[in-house]
């Protein structure tokens, strides 16, 4: 809005201005992960159809031709988080790990890092 001299730039409560796509990652995090900060759809996250398999729990994530990544596990929040995979190309569209490691009876907590 253009009042005289002064601009103003108005952001709905509840949207993040450095989310375009309103996905939940700031624009500058998709830049980093290679995912489209203009697109809802295009967004580096953990699937939640992650399951357990007869090997250990499978682990499900988008993923951007030409990145690498890392699987970290905890067993607690707030507890530090251990690499347990090496370095994993990307898969696009879709990179898939299991933890045959994995503690068994549990609750666990994963995240995927870029190196």
């Amino acid at each position: 809005m253009n009042t005289g001299d002064h601009k103003f730039d108005i952001v709905p409560l509840g949207l993040n201005p450095d989310d375009a796509d309103g996905d939940g990652a700031s624009d500058s995090d998709e830049l980093a992960a290679g995912t489209d900060p203009g697109d809802p759809a295009s967004v580096f996250a953990i699937l939640p159809v992650s399951r357990q398999t007869a090997l250990g729990p499978e682990i499900r994530w988008h993923s951007v031709a030409g990145k690498s990544y890392r699987v970290q596990r905890a067993t607690a929040l707030g507890q530090a988080f251990e690499t347990v995979s090496g370095l994993l190309p990307a898969t696009p569209p879709v990179n898939e790990f299991i933890d045959k490691n994995a503690p068994k009876n549990r609750g666990l907590f994963y995240r995927i890092v870029k190196p």
